[in-house]
């Protein structure tokens, strides 16, 4: 079986989750990742998204929010198409998105 892809891979998925996640109202100083398991049916829509990993209510429930709006292309088996799962991971640094991977150092 091959699981579900985004059209465009990893780079395309990074560009769609920094253009739609919204930070919400009430920043949270917060590091970690959300992490969303998320099925797509056999037309490639998100049928379901749960929090695998849980930072705050607040970023957890955007972060289910995007990944409901993705489409990817389906899982198969064989030659037909079959649900499947992906997990999808929100990289949070001080409370924001951030796919950049910067070292830290004490001061």
């Amino acid at each position: 079986m091959t699981p579900p892809e985004y059209k465009g891979g990893e780079e395309a998925v990074e560009a769609f989750l920094l253009k739609n996640f919204k930070q919400p109202k009430l920043r949270e100083k917060v590091d970690g990742r959300i992490v969303v398991a998320v099925i797509v049916n056999v037309k490639g829509n998100v049928e379901n998204a749960q929090i695998v990993r849980s930072l705050t209510k607040s970023l957890d429930a955007e972060a289910v929010r995007v990944c409901k709006k993705m489409t990817f292309k389906p899982a198969t088996s064989g030659k037909k198409k079959v649900r499947g799962r992906v997990d999808i991971t929100f990289p949070i640094r001080n409370g924001r998105l951030s796919f950049l991977n910067l070292p830290t150092t004490d001061v």
